[in-house]
């Protein structure tokens, strides 16, 4: 059996779900014992690893190149037990200016490489106000599909979340379920976002819980729709 570094067992996990659609097999590897290997960052044992992590990814953004955040998470997709950690490469946080001149953090979506895919981590109609500095009043949003469609949705407690995977020309998208899981936001900011998520994603019997510590490699601002 080819000797497998902890970064490849968990690409052959994350990608046993997607392997018909990907053309691929994962025969002559364990990949239970891979499972264990893995690390999740977001409990006790991890905290101080995801802590350094996302400090460096901190320094790395302020200087415009590197890391722009780290993601941890554990669960089920697709039946299949799954344990990640990744750094992103990039970061887009999507701003909307108010009529009174106040921003209201819109979207964000992080990117980020790995050998055989692609990985997008998105959080979509966030709401709040943002400025410079860093807010840490807790905020708990609940997973919503739909989120984007209310007239609230910058200052509502609602959020679209998903995770999507790409490989060979091909992707598999896995969205929070309607009212079954939250995301609970920590840290808020115009260029930074920190917090975590426990619920279902795709199927219902399917859960991940993960945390998250972005920065904004890009910024983009506009004016609230008519």
């Amino acid at each position: 059996m080819p000797a497998l570094s902890r970064h490849s067992h968990a690409i052959l996990l994350f990608l046993a779900p997607m392997m018909p659609m990907l053309g691929g097999c994962v025969e002559g590897f364990e990949t239970r014992p891979a499972y264990a290997d893995e690390r999740f960052l977001c409990g006790d044992e991890g905290v101080s690893e995801y802590q350094a992590r996302a400090a460096r990814c901190r320094e790395s953004s302020d200087g415009g190149t590197g890391c722009s955040g780290v993601l941890s998470f554990k669960g089920t997709l697709e039946k299949q037990a799954v344990v990640l950690d990744t750094d992103f490469s990039s970061t887009e946080f999507a701003l909307i200016r108010g009529n009174d001149g106040e921003l209201f953090l819109d979207d964000v979506e992080s990117l980020g490489d790995a050998p055989y895919f692609q990985f997008r981590f998105r959080l979509d109609t966030l709401g709040g106000l943002v400025d410079a500095t860093a807010s840490t009043e807790q905020r708990s949003l609940a997973f919503d599909p739909q989120a984007s469609r209310y007239e609230d949705k910058l200052t509502d407690t609602r959020v679209k979340i998903s995770i999507r995977l790409a490989a060979g020309g091909q992707s598999k998208d896995f969205q929070g379920r309607m009212d079954n899981g939250t995301v609970l936001i920590t840290t808020q900011s115009a260029k930074e976002l920190a917090g975590s998520f426990n619920g279902a994603f795709g199927a219902e019997t399917d859960s991940l819980a993960g945390c998250f510590h972005v920065f904004a490699s890009k910024t983009t601002i506009k004016g609230l729709s008519p």
